[in-house]
């Protein structure tokens, strides 16, 4: 799986892209959003 590596905020449109990048490469939607909830979550804390 691609390691998704994100900087403290991200616009909807990157956002947007990287989803449907994942999506083209028909890899699991579940683990793209596990992965994008918990840099959101990290980046919080940290705020």
């Amino acid at each position: 799986m691609r390691n998704i590596t994100r900087k403290r905020f991200i616009p909807m449109t990157q956002f947007t892209t990287e989803l449907l990048n994942f999506l083209a490469q028909k890899q699991d939607i579940d683990e793209f959003f596990r992965t994008s909830l918990e840099t959101a979550m990290n980046d919080l804390l940290q705020a």
